[in-house]
């Protein structure tokens, strides 16, 4: 067998320089706060399971999408359980697209893409799927829970899928909530939320803040008529290029292609320069609660790779039966 670490973490680097879909809602008014956190956490768990469809994008001062990501598929946070597609892209013409499997502690992936990768990313893909089972899964802060949507599951991470779990995480790192009056998502009626979330509480190791800066972040969500989590909105906002070390950053755009760390290679087309202000946006849509999940666990002759892996320091290590493979933190 290969290395251990395989299709979810080639995919977790790529999503990296990704980032989420608004949805188009109604006018709110404000209100008074009327549901409690406790309240949409017992609700949103006694579902279950549900559908979910995360998305993320990067805009740019001028509209301009540069990028987008999803992951749909139904999860039961009761079983640890549930199925995946992500897809990641354009990157300069190129698309990820990868199958996710999650069975309690052990998720399959198997990868495929379309079109040409740009320089620095590589091009050669796992073949077939490629099974981690997590011993000591990576514990998520809460910037890892609402921006690692492109890989449920990953790294252990079953709680990126838990809707109520990162309800629970916005809510006991908020500051404050505000209710901002009734809308219509997906066609249900709905209450509209937002809490303010500390900076150094959403990325408490301060790697976000030369990026992001220090303000409160706001994060919306919108509670069903049975106080169940449908919809979790957040934007982070990149003001300026990060300054490389021993400079100051002067320029007002960017390029995707560059902030991956790509000079160019045969076959890469240039991605198109980014005006800042950049928004970074993540959406979280959950419908149809309770839906039964289904799995089909692909049979030994299609897996190509298998690690044991956990969670070690600010990182991760995985053993296959040949050799050990360790992934920086996140």
């Amino acid at each position: 067998m290969g290395p251990g670490r395989s299709g979810g973490h080639a995919v977790w680097v790529v999503a990296a320089s990704v980032l989420v879909a608004v949805a188009s809602c109604s006018s709110p008014s404000k209100t008074t706060v009327t549901v409690s956190g406790a309240q949409a956490y017992a609700a949103t768990t006694r579902a279950r399971s549900a559908a979910i469809d995360m998305t993320t994008e990067v805009i740019d001062a001028k509209g301009r999408t540069s990028s987008e990501g999803s992951a749909t598929g139904t999860y039961s946070w009761a079983t640890r359980q549930g199925s995946f597609v992500a897809k990641i892209g354009p990157i300069s013409g190129y698309h990820l697209i990868t199958d996710e499997i999650i069975d309690g502690a052990t998720t399959y992936t198997r990868p495929s893409a379309t079109g040409t990768p740009p320089g620095g990313l590589r091009a050669d893909l796992p073949s077939g799927w490629s099974e981690e089972t997590w011993t000591t899964p990576i514990a998520p802060g809460l910037l890892d829970l609402l921006l690692a949507v492109i890989v449920p599951g990953g790294e252990g991470n079953t709680e990126v899928d838990d809707p109520a779990a990162v309800l629970a995480q916005v809510l006991s790192a908020a500051t404050h909530v505000t209710g901002l009056g009734r809308q219509t998502i997906d066609g249900s009626v709905t209450t509209h939320y937002r809490a303010a979330v500390p900076m150094s509480t959403l990325d408490p190791g301060g790697t976000a803040v030369p990026l992001f800066g220090t303000g409160p972040v706001p994060v919306d969500y919108w509670l069903d008529g049975s106080d169940q989590l449908r919809l979790l909105h957040m934007t982070l906002t990149m003001k300026a290029p990060p300054a490389r070390p021993g400079t100051v950053a002067t320029t007002t755009s960017t390029t995707l292609a560059g902030d991956l760390g790509s000079r160019g290679s045969a076959g890469a087309t240039a991605a198109p320069a980014l005006d800042f202000p950049i928004h970074l946006v993540f959406a979280d849509r959950i419908s149809d609660y309770g839906v039964a999940v289904h799995l089909t666990i692909p049979p030994p002759s299609q897996i190509g790779s298998q690690a044991t892996c956990s969670a070690r320091g600010d990182g991760s290590s995985c053993y296959s039966s040949t050799s050990q493979a360790t992934a920086p933190g996140r």
